[in-house]
């Protein structure tokens, strides 16, 4: 959940999806979720 309210908020503030995916990559990544595999973001 904490996931998609950090995305709704960026998205509202502007940011594109290459940029959240990447500060989403960044907040989670060491935080024990398992990514799911999607394809690179161009």
């Amino acid at each position: 959940m904490d996931i998609a309210l950090d995305v709704l908020q960026m998205k509202q503030q502007g940011m594109n999806l290459k940029d959240i995916r990447a500060r989403i990559d960044e907040k989670y990544s060491g935080a024990g979720y398992t990514p799911t595999p999607t394809p690179p973001v161009e």
